[in-house]
Parts: C-alpha cells; structure tokens; sequence
C-alpha cells in the first residue's frame, strides 16, 4: 500500500491527502515532508470502544481481545495530535477521550491540540432514507446493523432474551426484525422463536424500516455515531435506543428519540410507542426533523472542505 500511494503521489498532482481510521494511520509513513497536507480522520476512538467492550461485549474471547488491545491501543492513539495536523473524529466524547490520550500538561499543548481536533459528525443521506409511501405494520420491532459485530451481537440478545420478554407479556403478537448481515450462531438462534426473524443480508433496509412501528438499538455500549439511528430517524421511524447510543448525538430525549437505561425501561418506552399512534408518529417526524437539521451530508461536507482548505496552513 506503501507503494501504491508513492506511485499516486508520483503520477498526479494532489492538494490534501486523506486517510482514513486506525488501521490506516501507518501509511501516513508512505509520505514525505513535500508531500501535499495530509488529514486523519480517526473516526472513533477505538481505544474507548475497547474499555467499553472489555466490560460489555457478549462473549468472552472479545472482552479478552479487547482487554489484550487496550493498553497499546491508547498509547497509539495518543500519539494521534502529535503525528497529524488536523485529526477527524465524529462525536465529542471520542474528541475528549482523543485529548486525553494525547496527555497535554502546558496550556500551549492543549491549546494545539484543541487546533488539530475536529469533531465531524456522521451524516445520512435524506435524499434516500426518507419516509415512504406504505403503511407500517403494527406491533413490530427492528433492529438492523452488522450482527456480527460484536457490540450488535450483544444488544440483538439484550433485546430478544432482556426487553422482549416485558413487551410480550402485554403484546404477544409482537415481531422483531433482526435486519443485518452475518449473524452468528448465537443470533440465529434467536430465530427458532417464531416471533424473532432473524434476517441475515438484505438488498434494501429501508422497507424494514419504513414499515416496523418502532426501531430499537439497545447498545450495551457504542462510541461515536450510530448511523442504524440516524437513518430509522430519518425515515420517521420512531426510535428507542440506550445512553451509551444517545451520547454522541444532540438529540433530545423525549423529544426526537426515547432513551431507556434498562431492560425494564426500555420495554416500557417501546410499549407506549406501540399503544399510541400519534405519539409515534409524532416522535418520528421529529426524529426526521432533526437529521435534517444536524446531519444532512451536504452541510457536512461542506464543512470537511473547509477542513481541506485550511490544511496547506497547518501542514505538518
């Protein structure tokens, strides 16, 4: 890769350079101090989401993973505002763990690295998830994102085996929808219920959204933007999720999203969803609302062109 990027580098003229995410941050080695002004963009912590999977994540071999990566994990990341001028991430609280990482004792250093943290959200296209013309199904749940993951692995079955049990014991008849790629034994054997349907790879989310009354994402735990939120929003579907989800977003709970901290209160939050029409649909167009005001992709990327304009000023 090393190689390919020199011969890039050699055969057109480029203005920035962006790279992309942890596992890209070596190749910023392939470039030169006469190279154009280069752009990281971390994304996430990844050393945030390791604390928080050593603890949360479902099965034993990831929390040893991840207990097994923290330590090197942070000392690399701290090195983050000391290797690059302008390093991305999309939420505040990854911003804040970035800084903290990068150990700045004198207000000279906190103030340069205040300089090279940009927090750039995550954005939805709303010219294709957006609210579509079909009626949605009563009493139905979704859940969508990568299931192998192992942070969706574990509220897939936060939801099936923790809440559900609360929600079907007041409305038998509800489906969930576990909508995603790869899921492993453990999931698709939630689909021997017949209530669970577990979905595996699907060419299109967007029906699923679009027709289950109420989208759920019960993360243990998360960092940074979760976009299986902000595009159920943006199709007016009416969201629940956890604090550990609600983090990194500006939206307001009861207002463009319910929040609930437990089995028991999330279930809860569902059901008053499921019972009432209006309050759904009314948390839903809000939920749209807000994309449309926080998250267009357009304004943000206007605003990582600014980013790119203002590079050559702080090249490294």
């Amino acid at each position: 890769m090393n190689q390919a990027i020199r011969r890039a580098l050699e055969q057109e003229r480029y203005d920035v350079i962006h790279l992309e995410h942890l596992r890209g941050a070596e190749l910023a080695h392939a470039l030169r101090a006469d190279d154009p002004p280069l752009v990281f963009d971390a994304v996430d912590s990844i050393s945030l989401l390791f604390e928080r999977a050593k603890q949360g994540a479902p099965r034993w071999k990831s929390r040893l993973l991840a207990w097994l990566d923290l330590g090197r994990t942070r000392r690399y990341e701290g090195q983050f505002t000391r290797r690059f001028s302008r390093v991305l991430v999309t939420s505040p609280e990854d911003c804040d763990a970035l800084k903290t990482l990068a150990g700045a004792s004198s207000p000279a250093q906190i103030e340069k690295i205040d300089e090279r943290l940009v927090v750039l959200p995550n954005g939805v296209d709303l010219d294709y998830f957006k609210p579509l013309d079909e009626p949605r199904q009563p009493d139905t749940v979704v859940f969508s994102g990568k299931m192998s993951y192992h942070a969706n692995t574990a509220a897939a079955l936060d939801l099936v085996q923790d809440v559900m049990p609360a929600v079907w014991a007041e409305r038998p008849h509800t489906l969930v929808w576990l909508a995603g790629k790869d899921p492993p034994e453990v999931i698709r054997a939630l689909g021997d219920d017949p209530r669970v349907d577990v979905t595996g790879t699907v060419p299109d989310l967007r029906p699923y959204l679009a027709r289950a009354a109420v989208a759920v994402t019960p993360l243990r735990y998360a960092v940074g933007i979760q976009n299986k939120v902000l595009e159920a929003m943006a199709m007016n579907t009416p969201v629940v999720t956890t604090p550990s989800t609600c983090r990194a977003l500006a939206a307001e709970p009861g207002t463009h999203l319910l929040v609930g901290d437990s089995a028991p209160s999330l279930a809860q939050a569902i059901l008053s969803l499921l019972a009432d029409d209006d309050h759904s649909q009314r948390l839903g167009e809000a939920g749209r609302r807000y994309v449309e005001t926080h998250h267009d992709w357009n304004r943000i990327a206007a605003r990582l062109e600014s980013v790119y304009t203002q590079a050559p000023l702080l090249k490294r």
